[in-house]
């Protein structure tokens, strides 16, 4: 049998009679021609097993109730089953040929809307603020999001009474600003847009500051400190977000409803000063604390359980607050409901 070494050899030679030239595929050695050029596939044994991700796979599902069962079963089987789809398709906006933009529909009944309002606001108890537009930023591309993975190590810093209701899970860049930058992914924008978005927290603050001081009490400079911040780096300690105190702005100035979401203790901040039935079509947005130190972005979809609102505003008496928290009452108590079923959202003391 011819030796590795004498078809090489013999390969030399036979080349060396075609220099500057094309080589004839009949002048290779058949063995040339039948190598695999395949990648290497190592044979070994591999250990690897799935034991801790079902056990906890399993203590999270126990933990949930009946609708929360019947999700975790259908992301089991999504995962089990290559055939089911795990994303969405994305919604394509129908030709509108011969009727109205969406954006004129939308700005029709703004209108119609802020008119409502107004009448409303005539009769109303809010306190005299400065009142803004809504947010003029411009929405612009972001991130790629990190569809949800039940072993996906920041699910692990999220209470697993929500898990069930997560579909987004989206992280920022760790600068010091990852706060201010969650802010406005959330609002369907750009997490670059973070120095806007510190800018017109600061300035909500200042502008009704005889109102946030009854809020915040002793702590409105601490507050203060936090959103002014005018580097373009690393921001220190002092400057980072503080929340679930800094919602109250984020709620008022975007008018939105704000649950923050930690191991420690979630809750949820609704518009000061703004009735619920001034709004037409709610918004919800979610920022979770991660590792102590960091916040991302979080996608709540679905008659998900309502946080319990937030400490501080329990004790600023005012019938706007009365009024959400009433409104959402069902989810607020199947919050507290399943709270004491999950061990991961128990302190102790």
């Amino acid at each position: 049998m011819t030796s590795f070494t004498e078809n090489y050899e013999q390969l030399k030679l036979n080349l060396a009679k075609y220099q500057d030239q094309c080589i004839p595929l009949d002048s290779v050695d058949i063995f040339w021609r039948k190598l695999d050029m395949s990648p290497l596939v190592h044979e070994e044994n591999d250990d690897m097993t799935c034991d801790v991700e079902l056990k906890l796979f399993k203590e999270a599902f126990y933990n949930q109730s009946k609708a929360g069962k019947k999700m975790y079963l259908e992301k089991l089987r999504g995962i089990c089953d290559q055939s089911m789809p795990s994303v969405k398709e994305p919604i394509i906006q129908k030709n509108t040929r011969g009727r109205p933009t969406l954006k004129k529909q939308h700005q029709k009944r703004r209108a119609n809307s802020v008119n409502q309002n107004s009448q409303k606001r005539r009769r109303s108890t809010k306190p005299n603020i400065v009142e803004y537009n809504f947010m003029d930023l411009k929405p612009s591309p972001s991130r790629e999001p990190s569809y949800t993975n039940y072993f996906d190590p920041l699910m692990k810093e999220i209470p697993v009474v929500f898990h069930p209701y997560i579909t987004n899970i989206q992280n920022v860049i760790g600068d010091g600003n990852c706060g201010f930058r969650s802010i406005p992914i959330c609002l369907g924008l750009s997490e670059d847009q973070w120095a806007q978005i510190r800018h017109e927290l600061l300035e909500e603050l200042l502008q009704n500051q005889d109102q946030y001081k009854k809020v915040f009490h002793g702590d409105f400079n601490l507050i203060q400190q936090s959103l002014d911040f005018e580097g373009t780096s690393f921001a220190p300690q002092k400057n980072w977000l503080i929340m679930p105190d800094s919602g109250v702005l984020i709620a008022i100035r975007y008018r939105v409803i704000v649950h923050f979401l930690s191991k420690l203790e979630s809750s949820t901040c609704f518009p000061l000063w703004e009735d619920h039935e001034e709004f037409q079509e709610y918004r919800a947005i979610t920022i979770a604390h991660v590792h102590g130190c960091h916040y991302i972005k979080v996608q709540l979809e679905g008659e998900y359980p309502m946080p319990t609102m937030m400490t501080l505003l329990k004790h600023y008496k005012h019938s706007c607050v009365a009024e959400w928290e009433s409104f959402y009452k069902e989810r607020i108590k199947m919050y507290t409901q399943l709270l004491p079923r999950s061990s991961a959202d128990v302190i102790d003391v």
